[in-house]
């Protein structure tokens, strides 16, 4: 479901379909990876901080925002 919330950026913003489908692979995966860390480690935090500068930097984005 992680995954498939991203479509959004098809639907809404614009954003080409190619790069949401990369965007929602990526991103199911990344989410299904938090959820078993989560069970096996018995605390959200690391994945928190994992996930916090991910979307900041924007790191795994195929159309990232420019540097500046």
């Amino acid at each position: 479901m992680f995954g498939v919330g991203h479509f959004q950026n098809y639907l809404f913003f614009g954003v080409p379909l190619d790069d949401t489908l990369w965007q929602m692979l990526s991103a199911g995966l990344f989410g299904f990876v938090c959820a078993v860390l989560r069970f096996a480690i018995g605390s959200v935090w690391p994945m928190v901080m994992v996930h916090g500068p991910d979307d900041f930097f924007q790191i795994r984005s195929p159309g990232a925002a420019p540097e500046w």
